[in-house]
């Protein structure tokens, strides 16, 4: 199959950059030809490279080519896609029911199917008017190959590691002073502390017996064998066992179910019931299962086949794509000048100001045939 992928940015070693990366990798080595579209590339740059897999930032590089499907993640993208190739089948994999890019597209470009990588995405595409039957849950993929255990964990643990790119100081603090407490060797990577390259982060792993992180971190720990603890700037729902494991899942290990703020002792109570090497044991063979590319790479061709066969032609109204589309990238000239110096966060912050902003100037261009509300940072247009 000739596949386009999609992400908003390849910023650095996060989420859905790392699964963007691992995707078409999986998919390159399955034999399927891969395009990569993004709009804001930095360390992943070299990395698609030595793959031989082709990245773009300019999706008017590729406008001629022909795609026999289109796996699409962030709604701006959706809009741009849709722009470019009106007919091609679009399948669209939702990561978070928060994220202001994981939402819906703003307006309907006739999505296939959907995608949802937890049961608590899935419910969030449910309430945002997906129906239930166009939406089905997509694992997250893991390279087993490079997250494996090299070494059993300790009886007692002896190593932990924070692996977060942002955690708050007050949770760190209390993770330092709980490992202090129990003996416990800390060491933090990530954005706030030390950034490495994704494929050391393995040894950086192995090297520990309990993993504090949340979502793909927490994923990666089990891979090698070792005991998560979820914990990060949201709070968390502590150590995964077996028995918490599926409850975990449902809402992809991100922390959200209690979003408790441990406090110094309750970490401590909570490593000395829970942690055990039977346990990363159990762990390690539940997740290779459940995340390993190999499986899931072989599961989304088949729904990538299904989405080809749903795909149905729809009339697109095609300029108001056009104008939406036009209004973000007004908005990324106007911020990215600034993008550098602030951080890419704050420049985020700035294009869902620029949304705002756009938003009186469009009531207007579309002499109200259209109306948008602003809910919680997002611009909701609908036919009136």
């Amino acid at each position: 199959m000739n596949i386009l992928i999609t992400t908003h940015q390849l910023a650095n070693f996060a989420g859905s950059e790392l699964y963007t990366f691992q995707l078409a990798k999986g998919l390159s080595e399955a034999g399927h030809r891969v395009t990569v579209y993004s709009r804001y590339v930095d360390v992943f740059e070299s990395l698609f490279a030595l793959e031989k897999i082709h990245l773009v930032m300019d999706l008017n590089e590729v406008k001629k080519k022909h795609f026999d499907v289109a796996h699409v993640q962030h709604n701006i993208t959706a809009l741009e896609v849709r722009q470019l190739f009106p007919e091609v089948p679009i399948f669209f994999l939702s990561h978070s029911g928060v994220a202001f890019l994981e939402h819906v597209p703003l307006i309907d470009v006739n999505i296939s199917l959907y995608g949802a990588v937890s049961e608590y995405v899935k419910a969030s595409l449910k309430k945002q008017g997906v129906l239930k039957r166009n939406v089905v849950v997509v694992n997250n993929l893991i390279d087993e190959k490079l997250f494996s255990s090299v070494q059993s964990i300790n009886d007692v643990p002896k190593q932990a590691v924070i692996i977060s790119n942002r955690i708050d100081s007050q949770t760190e603090s209390r993770i330092e002073k709980a490992c202090k407490k129990l003996g416990i060797k800390l060491k933090k990577v990530g954005a706030r502390f030390e950034s490495v390259p994704n494929e050391e982060l393995p040894q950086i792993i192995n090297d520990a017996d309990i993993v504090f992180s949340l979502g793909r971190g927490v994923m990666e720990a089990m891979m090698c064998g070792r005991v998560p603890f979820i914990l990060d700037f949201k709070g968390g729902d502590g150590m995964v066992t077996p028995q918490t494991y599926s409850h975990l899942e449902s809402c992809h290990f991100n922390g959200t179910l209690r979003g408790q703020k441990f406090t110094v002792a309750q970490i401590v109570k909570e490593i000395r019931e829970k942690y055990s090497v039977a346990n990363g044991k159990d762990l390690q063979r539940r997740t290779v299962r459940r995340y390993g590319t190999s499986y899931g790479v072989h599961r989304l061709v088949k729904l990538y086949k299904k989405t080809i066969a749903l795909n149905q032609p729809k009339e697109i109204d095609q300029q108001l794509i056009n104008y939406i589309v036009t209004t973000v990238h007004v908005t990324r000239l106007h911020t990215f000048s600034r993008s550098e110096a602030k951080g890419l966060r704050e420049y985020f912050s700035d294009v869902r100001a620029g949304w705002k902003h756009s938003l009186k100037t469009f009531r207007k261009k579309t002499k109200g045939q259209v109306s948008g509300v602003v809910t919680r940072g997002v611009v909701r247009f609908r036919s009136v």
